[in-house]
């Protein structure tokens, strides 16, 4: 599940650096925001990256089941923002590739404002985002600080909670039943479960038991497109990318009875 960031393989974008090494010897750094169940990481600085097929090539041979990043809603401008706070990176001093959509011959973006704009890029130019702004690039000139898209659950042991013990007589619909259920057996582990409500909603609640022993617990209900945090109590939460070599960790205060819509 990539929560709708949908990537867009250009091919007018030519290959510029064919060079650029899919492997990198430096240390793989995510920071994962539990709130979208999604992380955000770098496979490397100095990286040459001159279109998305490019890119995409690096983050899928740092990390399966990730992609380019694409700014197209304001938790991931702000999840960005607490990726590159973290990296200690200045704005003055990096690009990196992101993903768009192309709507007729103009890239649509959303600023940090979160007001669409767009952009228009030469052919022979490729998009990335320094001093604060979407920027077109020579693709012979651009030196990119490429950042990756994972999703969190693609690393999270995952259970069908349909057809399982009292399934459809107790279906799951509070917090507490979700995670009484989340913790049964499964207290050391990083644990999803996924369920049906009336066979309308599907549902998923899950939480994390880190070796200090706090816990994070979030629960979501998705019905067709649109996704609602219905409720979240988050004591510690650690990045969910934890065969990384090295990883920033995210911490925050407890949160509860929240409602927030973010699709």
């Amino acid at each position: 599940m990539r929560f709708g960031f949908m990537i867009k393989l250009v091919s007018a974008l030519m290959l510029v650096n064919s060079q650029t090494s899919l492997k990198s010897s430096e240390p793989v750094v995510g920071w994962c925001d539990p709130y979208e169940t999604f992380c955000l990481f770098s496979p490397g600085s100095n990286l040459f990256v001159s279109n998305l097929l490019q890119a995409q090539q690096i983050c899928t041979a740092s990390k399966e089941n990730s992609w380019p990043l694409e700014i197209h809603h304001p938790s991931v401008s702000n999840a960005l923002d607490q990726l590159l706070n973290n990296l200690h990176l200045s704005g003055s001093s990096f690009a990196f590739v992101l993903n768009a959509e192309m709507d007729g011959k103009k890239w649509k973006w959303i600023n940090n404002n979160s007001t669409i704009r767009d952009k228009n890029c030469n052919v022979s130019q490729i998009m990335g985002f320094q001093n604060n702004s979407i920027t077109c690039f020579d693709a012979d000139d651009a030196k990119f600080q490429l950042i990756c898209v994972a999703d969190c659950f693609s690393s999270w042991e995952v259970y069908n909670r349909t057809g399982m013990d009292h399934a459809t007589n107790s279906p799951i619909t509070t917090i507490d039943e979700c995670k009484s259920y989340c913790e049964r057996d499964r207290t050391n582990e990083c644990v999803a479960v996924e369920w049906n409500i009336n066979m309308s909603f599907n549902s998923r609640c899950w939480f994390h038991q880190n070796k200090s022993g706090n816990i994070s617990f979030n629960f979501i209900v998705k019905n067709d497109a649109t996704m609602y945090i219905i409720n979240r109590t988050i004591k510690s939460v650690d990045v969910c990318l934890n065969d990384f070599k090295t990883y920033v960790p995210s911490i925050y205060s407890s949160v509860g009875n929240i409602a927030s819509r973010f699709i």
